[in-house]
């Protein structure tokens, strides 16, 4: 990019990713005072961000992401205080970034920066207060110091937290997970992190992240609730993988393909699966091994002078698709489905993978079509009620195959 004098101060917004642009940005761009929008990533821009930057006092968003830019980051972008994002990331900055080069930058909401050389350090007091608060945060490749950067317990609206690749070594202090419920997304991975993790934490947001690879962590994996992923790659962890993982997600999944229009799954929120309505887990391995969703069960707990009592609510009405995420709960031996209306969705072939089944109720629940013949694969199975289905030769088929240890057995 060549300097040509710039000087058009009517430009409010600029967006020239995604080209093949070279060459560097011009100082003339200070020019362009009523700037609030700019735009640069993905192209081939090299050289440092010119000190110009601070004129721009109505920048809200700047975005040199993905160029070859190199060069000190200027302290004048200190000077943006409309800035709510900055995105610098995958450049080849180098030098030091200090507290000037925030320091009233009080609307920032997102920061992003990284050095694709490892060549850029961010060097603020122990103490330091940012002037802003952010919803997000990435810093890749940025040298930090060797403890865990203690500003982050003022940023309390954080949402996503990128720390990665920061040489940062010790322990990840106890007031980090505080901030668990508000985490959707976190990446603390290619440090030096050691010690123990928490063993329970609960994070609000249903489907988060966490990934914690490429670290010196010991200890036993831990529960924590909500997350869609959790990496712990190349680390020194030991023990069992708790069992609980993946039930409580497996459940959420089952629900989401489900029409309830009695709403009473709504219920099922909170950390702990085994408390939700119809679920029944071990009290001795905390396994799920009952999922009782017949239509008559849904109840409302009412306390009245410190005596709990339960009044039916509306009756519990299900149809909808029966999702195979079931099969995560491999020690489930309890499913009835009575009574429900599963009315165009046929039995699914999931359920011949249920090999702990020794209980299933599908009777009264409208599902169509033919019962499937691999059904008689569930040889631990005591109960089958299958009761208003479609006769066929099928079912004449299961109870020979389940004779021998099934004492019960309903067709229609």
């Amino acid at each position: 990019m060549e300097d040509n004098g710039c000087n058009n101060a009517s430009i409010e917004h600029l967006d020239l990713s995604f080209n093949k642009l070279s060459g560097s940005l011009p100082n003339s761009l200070g020019y362009l005072r009523r700037l609030n929008y700019l735009q640069l990533f993905n192209n081939l821009i090299s050289g440092p961000i010119p000190s110009s930057i601070g004129n721009l006092s109505n920048l809200e968003q700047l975005d040199l992401s993905f160029n070859n830019m190199n060069g000190t980051i200027p302290e004048s972008l200190g000077q943006l205080t409309k800035l709510l994002v900055l995105v610098l990331f995958h450049n080849s900055f180098e030098g030091v970034i200090s507290e000037a080069n925030f320091q009233n930058l009080t609307n920032l909401s997102l920061l992003s920066l990284s050095s694709t050389k490892n060549s850029l350090v961010l060097k603020v007091r122990h103490n330091w207060v940012p002037p802003f608060s952010l919803f997000a945060l990435v810093l890749s490749g940025i040298r930090l110091s060797p403890e865990f950067p203690a500003w982050l317990k003022t940023q309390k609206q954080l949402t996503g937290i990128t720390v990665s690749d920061a040489a940062i070594s010790g322990t990840i202090p106890d007031w980090f997970w505080g901030l668990s419920p508000q985490i959707l997304y976190l990446d603390l991975t290619h440090n030096n992190f050691k010690g123990k993790l928490p063993d329970s934490l609960n994070f609000s947001f249903l489907g988060g992240s966490v990934d914690l690879s490429f670290n010196s962590l010991e200890g036993s994996v831990p529960l924590w609730y909500n997350l869609a992923y959790l990496l712990l790659r190349n680390n020194l962890l030991s023990g069992p993988i708790p069992s609980e993982i993946g039930h409580r997600n497996a459940l959420l999944t089952f629900k989401e393909g489900l029409n309830d229009t009695s709403s009473c799954l709504s219920s099922w929120v909170g950390e702990n699966c085994c408390n939700w309505l119809g679920v029944g887990c071990s009290n001795q391995t905390g396994h799920v091994t009952r999922l009782d969703l017949h239509s008559q069960y849904c109840f409302l707990s009412t306390v009245e002078e410190d005596n709990k009592t339960s009044v039916p609510c509306k009756q519990l009405s299900l149809g909808g698709k029966l999702n195979p995420s079931l099969l995560a709960l491999k020690y489930l031996n309890y499913l009835d489905l009575n009574g429900n209306n599963f009315q165009g969705t046929p039995i699914p072939s999931f359920i011949r993978s249920l090999l702990n089944l020794r209980y299933l109720d599908l009777s009264h629940s409208s599902f169509p079509g033919m019962v499937p013949a691999n059904l008689g694969n569930l040889s631990k199975l005591c109960h089958l009620d299958l009761y208003t289905m479609v006769y066929s030769p099928t079912l004449l088929g299961i109870r020979f195959a389940l004779a021998p240890k099934s004492f019960f057995f309903a067709i229609s």
